[in-house]
């Protein structure tokens, strides 16, 4: 930290001792907090403070509010820093390991983790798996319109566990509407404990029609097989019809890049790249 007064720049903005905290967060501090996604308020906590004179922290007059007693709590611990009781990088390093910790105990897709975890594989637990699954695709693609769960076709054969609309926003959801005519992604839900085979696969493949297109995606708790995979490729090949298998890691990735902001979809897609390369 330079050798500074952060008091002179309200006093002579042309001082070379002055310094602006705004500043530093807005350079150093907020991007590492933003990267991290560490749970921290987006403004200052202590607004009624900001233009205080005061050249000593002790002579502010601080309420006795919720934000009082935060900032007591806080000069204290600057107190300690100034008099060499702890270091500043020790108390820096302790609250981000705190933040880390209460982000992670927090973060969304944490929460979808710990719910797989609690499912063991098995048909008794379908349902579990299922709702945890439409909970998962609700989030990461809630953008995309209202999803239609549980949908069965008009003359009853058929249940569809979830049908996401095409939303046509981006390259990959115009590629399989352009592609497989995809007007809806046709979601199936498999609780296996090994990765599911051509039975399943096909099984997802019959859900497909000229009314929703031939875009459908199978989420099983670890993947496919090698013989899952022939079967994507045969129907691929002779009914243009594709099928992409997802994992328990996968469906957590797209949780956690539409938690982050970034682009769900990116897990699809890298799925579908991946079957073109086989095929």
């Amino acid at each position: 930290m330079p050798q500074v007064d952060t008091l002179a720049a309200r006093r002579n903005p042309e001082d070379e001792r002055s310094y602006s905290g705004r500043s530093f967060d807005g350079i150093h501090v907020t991007p590492f907090v933003r990267e991290h996604r560490l749970p921290t308020t987006t403004s200052s906590a202590f607004e009624n403070y900001r233009s205080f004179t005061s050249t000593s922290l002790r002579d502010l007059r601080i309420p006795p509010s919720e934000s009082g007693k935060v900032l007591s709590n806080s000069i204290w611990v600057l107190e300690q820093i100034e008099s060499g009781a702890v270091s500043a990088e020790d108390v820096l390093t302790e609250a981000i390991r705190r933040l880390l910790f209460y982000r992670n105990a927090w973060s969304i897709t944490e929460q979808f983790r710990h719910r797989l975890e609690s499912c063991p594989p098995g048909h008794r637990h379908f349902s579990t798996l299922e709702s945890l699954g439409v909970d998962a695709f609700r989030f990461s693609f809630s953008s995309a319109g209202e999803h239609a769960v549980q949908r069965r076709t008009s003359d009853g054969r058929h249940r569809r566990d979830l049908l996401i609309p095409n939303p046509r926003q981006g390259t990959f959801w115009n590629r399989v509407a352009q592609r497989f005519d995809c007007e809806y992604a046709i979601v199936d839900f498999k609780n296996e404990a090994n990765p599911v085979g051509p039975d399943s696969v096909e099984e997802v493949a019959k859900y497909t029609n000229i009314a929703l297109g031939h875009f459908g995606v199978l989420v099983s708790r670890n993947g496919g097989s090698s013989a899952g995979r022939a079967a994507q490729l045969r129907l691929l090949r002779d009914r243009n019809i594709c099928i992409l298998v997802l994992s328990d890691s996968d469906l957590l990735r797209m949780v956690e890049l539409a938690e982050m902001g970034g682009s769900p979809e990116t897990v699809l897609e890298q799925r579908l790249n991946e079957l073109l390369l086989d095929f």
